[in-house]
């Protein structure tokens, strides 16, 4: 819609609410002389159809104009330029939010390929590193063994010539 008709739908919503129920035929004067003239055919029943529509207004039986519930609402939230700024905003930002989730999933789709693609990599790794452990486990060992032969070796030397100088 363009900025005029956003503007006359403000404008006329604005006017219903200060009237507190205005009857139809003086909402189309009140229109026709405020600065958009609106005129009486089928382009001023466009707007009055388009809020009956968006349920900003309602005609009730005597052939008045009353706010509704969500109209008021409008009203006292800025009016129905700044509903309509809101509205375009929250478009926006749900574009955005699927513009990322896009984004996101195939970030997701990249990874999960190549997480199929080395699904074995962490298995081997783990094996690998498992082995690893067990041979430094064992080496150990046998190096503590061959040094507890060294310290018996060399304890036997020395106790050796101790032995034979006591004699």
């Amino acid at each position: 819609m363009n900025d005029n008709f956003d503007e006359i739908i403000d404008f006329l919503l604005t006017t219903v609410r200060e009237s507190n129920g205005i009857e139809k035929i003086n909402l189309l004067l009140k229109a026709e002389n405020s600065v958009f003239k609106i005129e009486r055919n089928k382009l001023s029943l466009k707007y009055y159809n388009f809020m009956i529509e968006k349920d900003l207004i309602s005609l009730d039986v005597d052939n008045k104009f009353r706010i509704t519930k969500n109209g008021l609402d409008i009203f006292n939230n800025g009016g129905w330029l700044k509903y309509i700024k809101d509205e375009k905003n929250k478009l926006n930002l749900l574009a955005e939010k699927e513009t990322i989730d896009f984004e996101k999933s195939k970030i997701d789709l990249e990874l999960n390929k190549w997480l199929l693609k080395t699904k074995w990599l962490p298995h081997i790794i783990t094996i690998i590193s498992l082995l690893f452990a067990v041979y430094v486990y064992f080496d150990s060992k046998n190096d503590s063994k061959k040094l507890e032969e060294r310290i018996e070796k060399l304890e036997s030397k020395i106790l050796i010539p101790k032995n034979e100088s006591k004699k």
